[in-house]
């Protein structure tokens, strides 16, 4: 299928179940990608509902990419303005998701475009965001758009590290 197929447009009322569903295929697929981060529990599935109500509302931008009325992706994202540091205004992509069938075929690229337009309507100067490491086509989607890691998430559960300062502390004793 073509990309001018394609029709990218605001989220409206009534697409709720299926942004659920994408956002719930999105958490699966990071999990997938990474073992090491955060499971999702029963609990925040439930929430997942609430943000996607709270993001139809929201001041930021959740769009929708649908091919012939189906919806097959979606993105969101937000402006921050700040006093305190230089850039002042950033774009953040907090989410770009597209079903597995539909990947590859430049419609997550138009999604990123639409959200550029609302990010040079409010001024951006900078665009952010994160992915999960060991998730491929995040990796390269993000690195193939001119995206370079600048800041480092590292994680270890509370056991294993006082076990690694005891050791430290046991062996530098010596």
């Amino acid at each position: 299928m073509a990309t001018h197929d394609v029709s990218i447009r605001g989220i409206q009322q009534g697409d709720e179940k299926k942004l659920l569903e994408m956002m719930y295929a999105l958490q699966s697929h990071l999990e997938r990608s990474n073992p090491r981060i955060w499971r999702i529990t029963d609990e925040g599935r439930r929430q997942i509902l609430e943000q996607v109500k709270g993001a139809i509302r929201s001041d930021g931008k959740l769009l929708v990419a649908e091919i012939g009325g189906k919806t097959v992706g979606f993105a969101a994202a937000r402006v921050s303005k700040r006093a305190d540091f230089k850039p002042a205004t950033v774009g953040f992509i907090e989410r770009v998701f597209m079903c597995e069938e539909h990947r590859r075929r430049g419609i997550a690229t138009q999604l990123v475009h639409a959200i550029c337009d609302y990010f040079t309507e409010n001024g951006v100067e900078e665009v952010n965001l994160q992915y999960v490491r060991g998730n491929r086509e995040a990796e390269g989607f993000w690195g193939s758009l001119g995206f370079t890691p600048v800041l480092e998430t590292a994680s270890t559960d509370l056991d294993g590290l006082l076990y690694k300062i005891h050791s430290e502390y046991v062996f530098s004793c010596f």
